[in-house]
């Protein structure tokens, strides 16, 4: 795969040509930035106390108080 983007301004490249940039966080439209946004929000619930669901791994729950 491969991906291009412009040299955004101010960022100067000290030698003129091809020039490969890492990306450190996932692009809008690539494949893996649905994966990269699940596990972001998955870790971030399951530190604040909440719990996936078993049966809907999309749901998320959390008890507060007496159950």
């Amino acid at each position: 795969m491969q991906i291009t983007k412009e040299e955004l301004q101010g960022f100067g490249v000290e030698s003129p040509g091809e020039v490969a940039l890492l990306l450190k966080k996932s692009l809008y439209g690539l494949k893996q930035a649905g994966r990269l946004w699940s596990k972001l929000l998955h870790s971030n619930l399951t530190e604040n106390g909440y719990k996936q669901c078993t049966t809907d791994m999309c749901l998320y729950y959390k008890h507060q108080g007496q159950e």
